[in-house]
């Protein structure tokens, strides 16, 4: 198992996307290549809703289920990252920071429901959201720029300027991303797609 010791009460920075979860401690300077990092899926286990017995919550970079999600969270924070569970007597855990990346364009209503989740589930003391392409802008030292997610079933081109999304010029391409890329350059060679991966 892949765990973090949490050092100097530094925040933890999970970044949320369809195919896996990413989490490592927040470094004072840019982003350390040689500090600790946890990568999980973004996958739970749920034999009623999927016939795999597999359901990601996290779809072509959409929030759909919460509750996969504080799964999700929870293996993270409590077992990779060693959190205690909970908070005494309801209380908020001293020094529990979260700076969240959340995948663009989320609609209003679910990144409440993701701060009310961390809030309420986790009991942090300090909580930072921040959508993924205004993080990839900072993580090289820039405010603005065009930015060009493709993850792995779905590409996002969002345009930010001095650190704010422009969510009205804002395009997602749902269902054709890495994984679909994939496929079609191994059915252009002649590979089966197990051969391709």
């Amino acid at each position: 198992m892949n765990n973090v010791v949490v050092e100097n009460n530094a925040a933890v920075v999970l970044d949320l996307a369809s195919r896996q979860t990413r989490a490592g401690m927040a470094s004072t300077v840019f982003p350390d290549p040689n500090g600790p990092r946890i990568c999980v899926e973004s996958a739970v286990v749920n034999d009623l809703q999927a016939p795999s017995g597999v359901c990601r919550p996290i779809h072509r970079g959409c929030i759909e289920d919460m509750d996969g999600v504080e799964v999700i969270l929870k293996d993270v924070l409590y077992n990779r990252v060693g959190w205690a569970a909970g908070g005494a007597g309801g209380g908020y855990q001293a020094q529990r920071s979260v700076l969240l990346v959340e995948p663009s364009m989320q609609s209003r209503v679910t990144r409440e429901k993701l701060m009310q989740l961390v809030f309420e589930e986790f009991r942090v003391e300090n909580y930072f959201s921040m959508d993924a392409a205004v993080a990839s802008l900072y993580a090289i030292g820039k405010t603005s720029g065009i930015v060009v997610d493709v993850g792995y079933d779905k590409v996002d081109v969002t345009p930010v300027l001095e650190g704010v999304v422009h969510a009205s010029c804002a395009v997602r391409y749902g269902g054709f991303g890495g994984h679909g890329m994939t496929e079609m350059i191994s059915r252009k060679h002649g590979l089966g797609y197990a051969e391709a991966e």
